[in-house]
């Protein structure tokens, strides 16, 4: 499963280890096997060791952005993990590999297959989302994660529409779509398969649906088996306005572990003093009309090649236009460089200065 990022992917990685970790049995019964760390050491544990997998599978390791050196990657490559693969390939087991890091666009596929042998049958399945829903997912996970970053004045904290502006070709490249067509290109899988997270439940989709001869795990999804750690976004647009209004000098007391905190009260505040009638009735900046009709065209385009049945069976280009017009207030950032300098929360501030 290569992904990609906000696709469920976590989800499908914590229901895999906490159903190891259970000793569920229907793992066994179907015969899938899966690697711990254990057999796959190195930067990502817990419910994601199967991330070295993929990080050692980037082309250039470490100058590539991956966070696998060579040394760590000889010993996963000569440790317990190829006597893994042995093992169950000769128990003619099923090993399921669930990484979200194999939609990086610097990916190795002759690697992938060395790392994987003796298994030669490998098929690749990658979750399809919309750009329109799926980009703003990614945009609340990077300044979540770079948020001491932005506090310290080390990078600027961009909003969403700036974040689109400055990074949107180089995202698209890790998009659903264009993992696919990578993977199919490469002529090395025996199939590349797009399952749609817009249709029904991802992991009974996937294991019912996707995964061969998995008959057990899809009944014990059924029978109420689910992921315990699912990875879901927040929105930051008060986070982004408390961490400028703090490198303005208009909040005193801020750091990463009260920024979460800090925003809440300034969201509270806002609606509680009347200067907006409800926490989302701020004034917006939102992506030109020019690049979300691009945006529009693409997704169509895209469902109608990839995903024809069911983009029918949806309404098909209404369909789509009525969802992604639902949608297109996630396609908006806070105006919060006019509200900082318009002084109107100055007393919301001054308040949790005290």
């Amino acid at each position: 499963h290569a992904g990609p990022h906000k696709t469920g992917t976590t989800s499908i990685q914590s229901f895999l280890y906490n159903s190891l970790w259970k000793n569920a049995t229907f793992l066994d019964k179907d015969n899938l096997a899966i690697p711990t760390f254990d057999e796959l050491p190195g930067v990502f544990g817990d419910t994601g060791p199967m991330l070295n997998l993929a990080h050692c599978s980037i082309k250039n390791y470490v100058k590539d952005g991956g966070q696998m050196n060579i040394a760590m990657c000889n010993r996963l490559r000569f440790g317990k993990f190829h006597g893994f693969l042995e093992r169950h390939h000769n128990q003619s087991d099923n090993v399921l590999i669930v990484a979200e890091d194999f939609d990086r666009v610097k990916i190795d596929m002759v690697r992938i297959l060395y790392l994987l042998r003796p298994y030669r049958r490998i098929r690749v399945v990658v979750n399809y989302r919309r750009q329109h829903d799926w980009l703003p997912s990614w945009y609340n996970q990077i300044v979540e994660l770079y948020r001491p970053v932005y506090i310290r004045g080390e990078a600027r904290y961009p909003s969403f529409v700036e974040w689109i502006d400055e990074t949107y070709h180089q995202f698209k490249e890790v998009h659903s779509i264009e993992v696919a067509q990578r993977f199919r290109k490469s002529g090395r899988f025996e199939s590349v398969d797009i399952l749609n997270l817009h249709e029904g439940e991802l992991l009974e989709n996937l294991f019912c649906n996707y995964i061969p001869h998995a008959s057990a795990t899809c009944q014990g999804i059924k029978d109420g088996a689910k992921a315990t750690k699912p990875n879901i976004g927040v929105a930051h647009e008060y986070e982004r306005l408390a961490t400028k209004a703090y490198r303005l000098g208009k909040l005193k007391h801020y750091h990463s572990a009260i920024a979460t905190k800090v925003a809440e009260n300034i969201k509270n505040a806002v609606v509680e003093q009347g200067i907006f009638k409800s926490a989302d009735a701020f004034p917006r900046v939102c992506l030109n009309e020019t690049f979300l009709d691009q945006l529009l065209q693409l997704e169509m385009k895209q469902e109608r090649k990839h995903l024809p049945k069911w983009y029918k069976a949806q309404g098909g280009d209404n369909g789509l236009r009525e969802a992604f017009e639902k949608s297109k207030h996630k396609l908006c950032s806070m105006d919060d460089e006019s509200l900082l300098a318009s002084g109107v929360l100055d007393p919301i501030f001054e308040d949790l200065n005290k």
